[in-house]
């Protein structure tokens, strides 16, 4: 095996080969060889390059992952590129033919303070300029890639948000290292300045409606409507019958479409003080659509929980509030949003956003086995269909 070829291994039905030193047309012809040998070998299994060890690769090389790009339905990965290397297949276009990455900053949290906490991560400050939000070990990297590429089409849009630059690797954890001076998560806020707290709720709900007034492409941003009856298909079978699946489906179908910014994952403890302005954080899970999607994590976390005494998975969105004070919160932030003191209006919305959120919470027990007790599980799937049952009105809101 040529010196270029250090390994190649099998693990989840995924062939990886793993390159080493300088590939150019001294050697190309020997390392075309061997890597068409190595696929021969192993058809059925998807493919991947390891370019952790790779320090060049001329024309010749590239024209070897050219042709083994021809026989794959789906790009070629190849991943731990260096800086150089990156280079090298940008200004040559590879980066549009293979699904090229870099190798992955490492940066430590050491002596770094905490200035957020949530349910998937936790915030560091790093330096005077810079936060990294480490998410928790396990969480796979696509998802956190995800959530840097929707920030920066967020950004393009007016959205509101921290700037973003690169993943990277924290230990065996991954982050996204955002650009943040002198700030604060405004739960932090609220909990400090605790006698005040329906002040900073009340901010925003009206930060949050201004952002929902934003049109973005909806090539960039999926329907969060269309998305939700798509993932609960998964449920049938495991968590729901085939008639359950059916009425959540239709209580989504209704959703009017829209191509309006969405957040995915909005509550107070994803949201940014910087310089007195607020900023969305944590944008996985950016969409477009209709306003009820981002009732869902304030409703959940801050009412649904503290009412009906369910063991709340993100109880670190509760800090040292009290129950009563939780569902205070969301009562405070859905009068703010719909701009009413109107109580029968505000019931009514919060009928219409149980039955949405008990829906969505559903689906984080295929994501996280357990998070839920039995009891709690089969009461937000009752309460679903006891809504559907009853028979589903228009969003009124």
């Amino acid at each position: 095996m040529p010196d270029c070829i250090v390994a190649f291994g099998i693990d989840n039905d995924v062939l990886t080969i793993a390159l080493n030193g300088r590939i150019d047309s001294v050697n190309a012809a020997v390392v075309e060889q061997e890597i068409l040998k190595i696929r021969s070998e192993n058809k059925e299994l998807n493919v991947e390059v390891d370019a952790e060890k790779l320090e060049y690769i001329s024309s010749a090389g590239l024209r070897i992952l050219l042709r083994l790009q021809k026989g794959e339905k789906n790009k070629i990965l190849v991943k731990n590129t260096s800086p150089s290397v990156y280079d090298i297949f940008d200004v040559t276009g590879f980066v549009e033919i293979l699904d090229v990455k870099k190798a992955l900053r490492k940066v430590s949290i050491d002596g770094c303070k905490v200035v957020g906490k949530g349910g998937t991560a936790t915030v560091y400050r790093l330096d005077s300029d810079t936060i990294v939000k480490v998410f928790r070990e396990g969480t796979p990297l696509h998802i956190i890639e995800q959530e840097n590429a929707r920030a920066k089409n967020a950004l393009k849009f007016g959205v509101q948000t921290a700037i973003s630059f690169d993943v990277v690797q924290v230990g065996k954890s991954l982050g996204v290292v955002y650009e943040l001076i002198n700030s604060k998560d405004l739960l932090t806020c609220m909990e400090e300045d605790k006698s005040n707290y329906r002040k900073y709720v009340v901010e925003f709900a009206n930060f949050v409606r201004a952002m929902h007034s934003i049109e973005v492409d909806v090539d960039r941003f999926p329907s969060s409507r269309n998305t939700m009856v798509q993932y609960l298909k998964y449920l049938e079978g495991r968590f729901a019958s085939a008639e359950e699946v059916k009425k959540m489906q239709t209580l989504w179908e209704i959703v009017p479409e829209s191509n309006h910014f969405i957040h995915g994952d909005c509550h107070v403890g994803n949201v940014m003080i910087q310089d007195n302005e607020l900023m969305f954080i944590d944008l996985a899970a950016n969409a477009s659509g209709h306003p009820v999607t981002d009732m869902i994590s304030m409703y959940f976390c801050y009412y649904f929980c503290a009412r009906y005494n369910v063991e709340n998975p993100n109880d670190v969105l509760m800090r040292s509030f009290t129950k009563d004070e939780c569902m205070d919160i969301w009562l405070t932030f859905i009068a703010a949003y719909l701009q009413t003191e109107d109580k029968a209006l505000i019931l009514r919305v919060t009928e219409q956003v149980e039955a949405y959120a008990c829906s969505r919470i559903l689906l984080a027990q295929l994501s996280y086995p357990g998070m839920f007790t039995p009891e709690a599980f089969k009461m937000m799937k009752d309460r679903v269909m006891a809504y559907v049952d009853k028979g589903i009105e228009p969003l009124c809101f």
